[in-house]
């Protein structure tokens, strides 16, 4: 799909933001129109050397949206990669292709930080909403042992800059949407979209050879009208979320439809096992949710207590949080605005400080 980039209209505001103290943010100055980027096929993962990376986060738009790698590898003074993608689900289908993205790139001992919103953990073991076919590819590079490297699409696929232009119009259109909250024919008050700096898409390669970047500034959640982002007192999560008591006590309790359970239990069957034996440390952690999302905060804490505990690692965001502060935040756990860099750097400053608990099975064979 054409990437149109133009000038990030909170920028001024990021870099103001405490959080922003001692970081470099240039990479920032200019934002991606691109909602769905290059796809899994490609991220710059598979361009990197093997055992390059000390930590990789795989999840679904609750990670995708408006995580900064490059903020927690300057806060943490370590190699950080993202593979997260939106719908991307937590369940079986999905397992051996981290697993296998973890074993090649992680240096041994490395950090697979794994964050899924709850719905995703209790998908259809075998379902994939989006990038089907990139994920294909993925798996079918995987059983032939081609990884590392950079993977290619089969010559039938679609190329990025292939679509349409009624396609690209129709999401400029969709786009509006997610940046200003309405259709442009619902208010005609609202402001055009920013000025594309190209109709032409980025080359495959950049001029110095490394693969293009993913833009980790999403713009479904980048506003330049603060009042239009939802801002609440996440703080809530710090001050009363992670010291509340449990809602529930056993997996019948946290998943009580029989259908959700039987998915649930198939899928973390497959994440336990892929744990087990890894050469890298498994993490489960919890996103930041807003303080009206409490019982989803506590289902993401209840699953690892009851499911992951003795296998995975925890970085419990929600506990981490510092009391007393606000972040911008929309429902389901997306952060949004500066909120992005806030969360990056609190999982940076995590990282650099050992505040993820893990188990003795969970330290990483080598």
């Amino acid at each position: 799909m054409p990437v149109a980039r133009y000038q990030n209209p909170i920028y001024a505001r990021l870099v103001a933001a405490p959080a922003a103290r001692g970081l470099d943010l240039s990479f920032l100055r200019a934002v991606s129109e691109d909602r769905l980027g290059p796809g899994p096929l490609g991220n710059p993962l598979f361009g990197a050397a093997p055992h390059s990376y000390d930590v990789i986060l795989f999840g679904d738009s609750t990670l995708a949206w408006c995580t900064l790698p490059q903020v927690i590898g300057q806060r943490a003074g370590l190699k950080v990669g993202l593979f997260a993608y939106e719908s991307g689900f937590q369940n079986r289908r999905m397992a051996p292709i981290y697993d296998a993205i973890a074993r090649t790139y992680l240096k041994p001992g490395g950090l697979a930080v794994h964050s899924f919103a709850a719905w995703t953990q209790v998908a259809d073991p075998d379902l994939v909403r989006l990038y089907e076919t990139d994920f294909a590819r993925i798996a079918q590079v995987i059983a032939a042992g081609g990884l590392p490297g950079p993977l290619a699409r089969g010559a039938t696929q679609c190329t990025p800059g292939a679509l349409s232009a009624a396609a690209i119009k129709a999401w400029r259109h969709r786009l509006h949407v997610r940046l200003f909250g309405a259709t442009f024919n619902d208010d005609t008050s609202l402001p055009a979209l920013p000025a594309r700096s190209s109709d032409k898409a980025p080359p495959a390669v950049a001029p110095s050879g490394g693969l293009l970047d993913i833009e980790a500034m999403h713009p479904r959640f980048l506003r330049s009208d603060a009042s239009a982002v939802t801002v609440d007192a996440d703080a809530a999560l710090r001050s009363s979320g992670s010291q509340a008591p449990s809602l529930y006590r056993q997996l019948s309790e946290v998943v009580p439809h029989p259908v959700s359970r039987a998915n649930f239990e198939t899928n973390a069957a497959a994440w336990r096992a892929l744990a087990t034996d890894a050469p890298y440390r498994a993490v489960f952690m919890i996103p930041v949710y807003a303080a009206a999302e409490l019982r989803s905060y506590l289902w993401q804490r209840a699953i690892y207590r009851l499911v992951y505990a003795d296998r995975f690692c925890l970085l419990d965001l929600g506990a981490l949080h510092p009391a007393n502060t606000t972040l911008p935040v929309d429902k389901e756990g997306h952060v949004v605005n500066e909120g992005g860099l806030v969360k990056s750097a609190l999982i940076g400053a995590a990282l650099a400080a050992g505040k993820i608990e893990c188990p003795a099975a969970a330290t990483g064979r080598r």
